[in-house]
């Protein structure tokens, strides 16, 4: 019994243990290693700030500190999905850190925020310079890559719709016998292009109901001369019927030769056959003119299907096309956008606040210029604001000849 109460202590103390792992969440100054297959220039790995953010490429300012790892996935994924096609997939990892050394945190307006070694007698223009300089473009070259590729896809698709809209309205105007409709989604060239598809087919069809109505007018024609024929014949049949009448009176008197009323009889049996193939004859000619009204109906039917059918297609197609030009519309924006706020951020000034924690207190908020004093553990943020009017007081050029030193300096 005792054996089975240490088991279940045992068990219950790795439960717990395992529990406490799955839920940790992350705080400040935890190393986290970002990973993607996606884009190579957002693998990094990054320490979180004093006051609980990271800053990443195109992500910005995330608030990590709180969050578990799959939780600043996602977070991470969020921000960055709309930049790219595939699915980032993103992966974040906390690294171990062995010993505590002396760090500062730069984040914000820089081209590689994260942790840096603390160096005795650090300025902030120091900071920003080992954190890449000024972070003044905001796109990579991939993301450039990308959005002259989008924009030219929107373009593509635009031109799709134009013609699309040109063919639905060809059909319809085939569809309804009715004039071609132009709306402005339409270009000239597709409307054009539509317009002479319209006049070919409707010249052919206007042509294949002609054939068929002089066919048919044709077969009205030979019917109607085979029943002037039978009733030719049957005028005969009656009248040498008449005759033969009276020359059998004749014979049966004595007054007239039995030869006489043996040719009539001979007559009128060929007149009689004559009638029997005349009868066929229209019966044929009215089951072919018959058929040839049956051919336009089927002609026409056929058309209407088939204009149907194309209207149901096109209209589809333009609908799905629509729904994925605005997807690619609305990913162009972003990039127009990102790159708008990029170009009015040239236009601003850069200022500076120092975050510092004394003795374990609530970090406070250091207003800063590039020669203030940076000291371990302090968090440099970097952020654009607006260019007051007059001469630029020049900061940014002094830490770009800064950065550059840095970069040969390495």
């Amino acid at each position: 019994m005792r054996f089975l109460s240490s088991l279940l202590a045992l068990m219950l103390l790795w439960t717990g243990v395992v529990w406490a792992q799955e839920v940790y969440r992350l705080q400040p100054n935890d190393q986290i290693e970002v990973w993607t297959a996606v884009e190579p220039s957002l693998r990094r790995t990054t320490t979180i700030g004093p006051d609980g953010w990271l800053s990443l490429p195109l992500a910005g300012h995330v608030k990590a500190a709180g969050l578990t790892a799959p939780e600043l996935e996602k977070a991470l994924e969020e921000k960055l999905q709309g930049f790219f096609k595939e699915p980032l997939e993103l992966t974040v990892m906390l690294q171990p850190v062995s010993e505590r050394t002396q760090s500062i945190y730069i984040t914000g307006e820089v081209t590689n925020p994260g942790s840096y070694p603390y160096r005795q007698g650090m300025l902030v223009l120091h900071a920003v310079s080992l954190a890449g300089g000024l972070y003044r473009t905001a796109l990579t070259t991939s993301d450039e890559d990308r959005q002259i590729e989008v924009a030219g896809l929107v373009k593509r698709q635009r031109s799709q719709v134009s013609a699309l809209n040109a063919r639905i309205a060809r059909v319809r105007a085939e569809m309804s016998n009715s004039e071609f409709v132009v709306d402005e989604t339409i270009l000239p060239e597709d409307e054009a292009r539509e317009r002479k598809i319209l006049e070919a087919r409707t010249t052919d069809y206007a042509a294949r109901r002609k054939a068929n109505e002089e066919a048919v007018a044709l077969r009205r024609q030979a019917v109607d001369a085979l029943r002037e024929q039978i009733k030719t014949i049957e005028r005969r049949i009656e009248i040498t019927q008449q005759r033969l009448a009276a020359i059998t009176k004749l014979v049966d008197r004595g007054f007239a030769n039995e030869a006489q009323q043996l040719e009539l009889e001979g007559t009128i049996t060929e007149l009689q056959g004559s009638h029997h193939e005349l009868q066929r004859d229209i019966a044929t000619a009215e089951l072919e003119l018959a058929s040839e009204l049956t051919t336009f109906e089927a002609i026409e039917g056929e058309r209407n299907t088939e204009l149907t059918v194309e209207l149901r297609d096109a209209e589809s197609e333009l609908q799905a096309l629509r729904s994925n030009l605005a997807d690619n519309e609305r990913i162009l924006g972003l990039y127009l956008t990102t790159a708008a706020s990029n170009a009015t951020a040239l236009q601003r000034t850069v200022a500076y606040t120092l975050i510092r924690t004394v003795d374990g207190q609530q970090p406070v908020e250091i207003e800063a210029t590039e020669l203030s004093p940076v000291g371990p553990g302090d968090l440099v943020r970097v952020s654009y604001v607006d260019r007051p009017a007059g001469p630029s007081n020049g900061s940014t050029s002094s830490i770009e000849h800064l950065s550059s030193q840095v970069s040969e300096a390495e």
